[in-house]
């Protein structure tokens, strides 16, 4: 009998002892999948945020991905500019149950001058027309919005826990949403 509790099975973006920089970019992809389960893992230390192209989706990236049921996953120690832990792009579909997201970090992005010049992040970030469904997940000490969600995705959340989540610099209360839409 399967006990991930006792016995995880850990999918690391570390590649070697110490050094952050180096550790794997993306843990998990699923571009273009149709009907596919992720069950029972934990997703760690991926670092997706010093890359000058795709720096977005640290432990999970969901690019026009169709009924993905994501279930009982940890990511945790993730970092990206955009999704440090899920990242949704093009009209993906998704849903989330019984997942914890803590300690990923949204980097910003800089440029130059040393100056931020993008403020949206979102270590759940949900662009495109993607729909993403999160239930009974706990979202807990992440730098960044806790969640990201773009004007024409759609994003419901029930019976979850956002907590301590925060963005330095910011008012906002952890979430944030584009052109009127609402988490």
């Amino acid at each position: 009998r399967r006990n991930p509790v006792s016995y995880p099975t850990i999918i690391s973006g570390k590649v070697t002892e110490g050094d952050y920089a180096s550790n794997v970019a993306h843990l998990v992809t699923f571009d273009g999948v149709t009907n596919s389960t992720l069950d029972g893992f934990e997703l760690r230390w991926a670092n997706a945020s010093n890359l000058t192209d795709n720096a977005n989706g640290g432990g999970i990236q969901l690019i026009d991905a169709q009924n993905i049921n994501i279930k009982n996953v940890l990511i945790a120690g993730c970092a990206a500019q955009e999704g440090a832990a899920v990242h949704a792009t093009g009209s993906s579909s998704a849903n989330f149950e019984n997942c914890i997201f803590h300690n990923n970090q949204v980097c910003r992005n800089y440029d130059e001058t040393g100056f931020a010049n993008t403020l949206t992040g979102g270590v759940l970030y949900v662009g495109g027309t993607s729909q993403l469904t999160f239930n009974h997940c706990d979202i807990l000490r992440n730098v960044g919005y806790a969640l990201h969600v773009e004007a024409s995705a759609n994003v419901t959340v029930s019976n979850n826990v956002f907590s301590s989540s925060c963005w330095l610099s910011s008012s906002t209360l952890g979430m944030n949403s584009s052109q009127g839409s609402s988490p």
